[in-house]
């Protein structure tokens, strides 16, 4: 059968409800025909028939094609041969007809694309694009290259400088135009000349110099050196680690900012005085992320948020403290404080897991529960005793081997272990922990094995203050003076005190740093005192010395919420909670634990049994049982514990004062060495007067109204002891005055009664 002269496709435009599309052209095979909707190749839901006519056939469809679609038909038939003829075998005529009828449909289908293409005549000249468009076409590189719109449309001339001449000569060289101005001679050819000298065109050379800025005044230093203060990140989210810290270290001193983006960092070392700031605070706190579980996922993705991602498989570091040599475990952290006077501001800094495949994950409160996850980092920011900390509106949050945040007030710059890398090529310079301010912050860590676990306290803590492991209290260890004991070391170099935190949630605080102190050994926060100031080797009943009674750390939280975590505190003196809240964890207190007042504040975590630990004493033995209700270290009010104010000790039925013992109170007993005897007045006897005037000329007050003594009767006369004699009341029964005389009642003639 030959082939007829035949267009191989067909167009329609679909209607949403012919299902039949017929087409005019012979096929010998139904895979010969290709289907199309708006140019997309479809290969199900139709079928073909009429394979073999001639005058074509139909297409089929299940469904009809939606209204509006363009539906094209098209002949497309493969450009190979289907029969391989053998040698000596048969030409058979029907096989032979359709091999060649299939290489003249491919010949119609490609003339028919050749027509399509762009052409220029055989005899020369240009292509012809018969009035269509050249779409997706490259901007120009050589010089006989055809330019697109948006290129013209680039270099567009309607706002330069035009002459109604057909020609104007160039300007002089760059080098020769420099610091001159623009002037035409009398052909009105453009030409360079200098300036007056001190004339406002002279001055505005100047300032438009490189250099201009340092000719401009800002308070008393110009403004080339009020725009050195600040300096701005322009690596982009792209960036390595080690561009940033090369970032960092290059500025030391300065203002480093950050835009807006992600940024992967590990042991990121902060210079001495120097500042890193994001894009904008992270106001986000615990009470949005409880309401909405996908607030973490908010700040991943919403713009304006500097982000700080700690993922991946980081370097770690050994660290040693200052008290022995001994190696400790090896962490990771996101950013290292190294030296003192550093602030972190408007940071989000975010903790990712790994999961038991493999995966990194960023924090979620609806991640799976993976029991093999691990976090990537121990901590996220790391302070190894430095003075001069701020941070403000800033979040840690995700997943942490250790703890959020690590105030570790026992590192030093020593580098005193076996084989330790803390000091990490003498990047760090650590003395003392002072000084701090924590500002308008988050931290909330999370349990990488269970994401979404929020209602109870886990191992980590949002902020963590570390002295050393070991127990200085040991003087025959530590002696003053020895390499070991540090001398003139409170936690970390020349002391830990003056630290502030406001306006914050926290999921979990943990305070417990080993305080000594340049005095003699025994002089430190131990087990071991006698009644009174001075130093000794007997325990009493655990509590610490006096002098800790106010002095020491000076740690305040004011303004904030401890939530779904633990309060842990050990070895501190003079911490203050002023309006803090606490939720979901518990309150742990010891005995060595020194002077701690809470006011104001509703701490609502779980106290009493449990909560109060007892510490041995260096030498095994064990103090008497610690009750911090008893200690006089212990202070609160107007929470809702029990009243513990100084002398004053209110708790349903127990409430008493004290009464004044030298030496006595400020260590937790009143009875003496060992004893956990508390004293208090037994009784207490109220007497009211009404006075018109009261005259004391020879030292003796004269009553122009009667004293109104306490009235009892017979039987319910007050038990007094010989301390007492003297006193008198009323006895109703009687009808008279009596005396007590230090051993029986008397009446006005000494009779008793």
């Amino acid at each position: 059968m030959s082939v007829p002269n035949q267009t191989p496709y067909i167009i329609y435009n679909a209607n949403g409800l012919t299902t039949v599309f017929p087409f005019e052209f012979y096929v010998i095979s139904a895979s010969d025909i290709q289907v199309t909707f708006n140019g997309v190749e479809i290969t199900t839901g139709y079928s073909v028939s009429g394979v073999g006519n001639t005058g074509g056939g139909d297409v089929t469809f299940i469904t009809p094609p939606a209204a509006g679609t363009v539906v094209m038909i098209e002949r497309v038939v493969p450009t190979f041969r289907l029969t391989d003829y053998q040698d000596n075998g048969d030409l058979l005529a029907d096989t032979v007809n359709k091999d060649f009828d299939r290489l003249w449909m491919a010949i119609q289908r490609y003339g028919i694309h050749l027509g399509l293409a762009l052409r220029r005549p055989l005899f020369g000249g240009p292509f012809n694009a018969e009035g269509f468009r050249i779409a997706n076409g490259g901007d120009p590189v050589d010089k006989q290259d055809f330019v697109t719109k948006n290129y013209v449309d680039s270099v567009s001339i309607v706002r330069a400088l035009r002459v109604p001449e057909a020609f104007v000569p160039l300007l002089p060289p760059a080098d020769y135009r420099a610091n001159k101005l623009l002037a035409f001679n009398a052909a009105g050819s453009p030409i360079v000349v200098l300036p007056p000298s001190g004339s406002a065109s002279d001055v505005m050379i100047e300032l438009a110099k490189p250099t201009g800025a340092s000719n401009i005044g800002y308070g008393d230093v110009t403004v080339a050196e009020r725009l050195s203060y600040d300096v701005y990140f322009t690596g982009g989210s792209g960036a390595t680690k080690e561009e940033i810290q090369a970032f960092l270290d290059e500025n030391a001193g300065r203002n480093c900012n950050f835009p807006a983006g992600d940024f992967e960092i590990e042991w990121s070392m902060i210079p001495r005085n120097t500042t890193i700031s994001g894009a904008k605070p992270v106001t986000v706190r615990s009470h949005s992320m409880r309401h909405e579980a996908t607030t973490i996922e908010t700040l991943l993705s919403d713009p304006g948020f500097t982000r700080f991602n700690l993922k991946g498989e980081p370097a770690t570091h050994i660290l040693t403290d200052v008290i022995e040599g001994g190696d400790d475990p090896a962490i990771s952290t996101g950013l290292c404080c190294c030296d003192h006077g550093i602030s972190i501001n408007n940071v989000l800094l975010l903790g990712w897991r790994k999961r038991t495949d493999g995966a990194y994950e960023a924090p979620s409160l609806t991640g799976v529960d993976d029991p093999g996850a691990i976090a990537c980092f121990s901590y996220g920011i790391f302070a190894p005793a430095v003075s001069g900390l701020n941070l403000s509106g800033t979040a840690v949050i995700g997943y942490f081997d250790k703890d959020a945040v690590l105030l570790d007030c026992s590192r030093s710059d020593q580098n005193n272990g076996s084989g330790n890398t803390f000091n990490i090529g003498g990047r760090i310079n650590s003395q003392s922990m002072c000084d701090l301010s924590f500002d308008n912050f988050f931290l909330l860590p999370m349990d990488p094995k269970q994401p979404s676990q929020m209602e109870n306290a886990i191992s980590s803590y949002g902020l963590r203050l570390k002295g050393t492991d070991r127990d200085i209290r040991d003087g025959v260890k530590y002696p003053r003076g020895s390499d070991g004991y540090a001398e003139n070391w409170i936690w970390g170099g020349t002391g830990t005190s003056d630290l502030f935190f406001s306006n914050f949630v926290i999921r979990g605080v943990y305070l417990d740093a080993a305080i000594n102190s340049y005095e003699t050994p025994e002089n430190r926060m131990n087990d071991y005192a006698t009644a009174g100031s001075g130093g000794g080797t007997t325990s009493v009943n655990g509590f610490p010395k006096e002098w800790q009674d106010g002095r020491g750390s000076k740690i305040s939280f004011a303004l904030g919420a401890i939530r779904v975590g633990n309060l842990y505190v050990n070895r501190v003196a003079n911490v203050n909670f002023l309006s803090v809240y606490g939720e979901a964890g518990t309150f742990y207190m010891t005995n060595l634990t020194g002077r701690l007042a809470i006011v104001g504040s509703h701490m609502g975590l779980a106290t009493g049994s449990g909560a109060d630990i007892t510490i041995p004493n260096v030498d095994g033995s064990m103090p008497s049982a610690y009750d911090r209700l008893f200690s006089a270290n212990y202070l609160n009010l107007g929470t809702a514990q029990a009243l513990r104010l100084g002398i004053l000790f209110s708790s349903g039925s127990n409430s008493y004062l004290r009464p004044f013992r030298d030496g006595a109170v400020s260590l937790g007993t009143d009875g003496g060495v060992g004893s956990a005897l508390r004293y208090r007045f037994s009784q207490i006897h109220s007497i009211q007067g009404s006075f018109g005037n009261i005259t004391s000329p020879n030292n003796v007050i004269q009553a122009l109204k009667p004293l109104r003594i306490p009235s009892y009767t017979t039987l319910t006369r007050p038990i007094l002891n010989s301390a007492d004699a003297g006193a008198q009341i009323l006895d109703t029964t009687l009808g008279y005055a009596i005396t007590w005389t230090g051993s029986a009642w008397k009446d006005g003639v000494g009779n008793i009664v």
